[in-house]
């Protein structure tokens, strides 16, 4: 009887636990107005899961997130954004949902793009990093940048933005669809050499 009542118990929090990452995913989603395949909302969901319950992520000193945009759109939707968030910048995944990633990121970006010719750039405006987002540069490579964020109490930090970039066929609207899966870690520390 024992034995029993703790299957069932077990099968309950199963259910329970699928049903919250169900409900996780679909919230991430919602934000979500772009037009894609079956395939890469399928893809997008597997990516919100994994990040969601994976043990690495969420012990992390980085805050993870997954990114999608449309190539040629300047706005990015970020879709799944670690709750580290609120100890990097005070705002709350949800918040910063609310009022968008770009709002706290400064004026420019120091970065450097790797590629096969190992092409660097040193200084970016944030305007210019979004034409070349539109331009379709950034597909399907790393990218990491070196940037300032505005925290919600007024001060400033830097922080490393390190991200994989992968392009796919959107056959439903003709068009491609990015993906952006990294980290942020702040680095105000190094700078002030602590």
């Amino acid at each position: 009887m024992n034995d029993l009542k703790t299957e069932k118990g077990i099968q309950l929090i199963r259910t329970q636990l699928a049903e919250l990452l169900a409900e996780t995913v679909n919230r991430s989603l919602s934000a979500l107005t772009l037009e894609m395949d079956k395939e890469i909302i399928t893809e997008l969901k597997e990516r919100i899961a994994a990040l969601v319950f994976n043990e690495q992520v969420n012990d992390s000193q980085a805050v993870h997130y997954l990114a999608v945009w449309e190539e040629g759109c300047k706005e990015i939707a970020h879709l799944y954004m670690s709750p580290k968030i609120m100890e990097l910048s005070g705002y709350s995944a949800e918040e910063l949902g609310s009022i968008g990633y770009a709002g706290i990121v400064g004026r420019d970006i120091l970065s450097f793009y790797r590629d096969k010719d190992h092409f660097e750039e040193k200084i970016i405006p944030v305007p210019v990093a979004k034409e070349k987002r539109k331009a379709g540069f950034l597909g399907n490579r790393n990218w990491e940048g070196f940037y300032k964020l505005k925290k919600k109490d007024g001060t400033d930090i830097w922080v490393i933005d390190k991200a994989v970039i992968t392009q796919l066929r959107n056959n439903l609207k003709k068009n491609v669809i990015c993906v952006s899966g990294g980290l942020l870690l702040e680095t105000t520390h190094v700078l002030n050499g602590r």
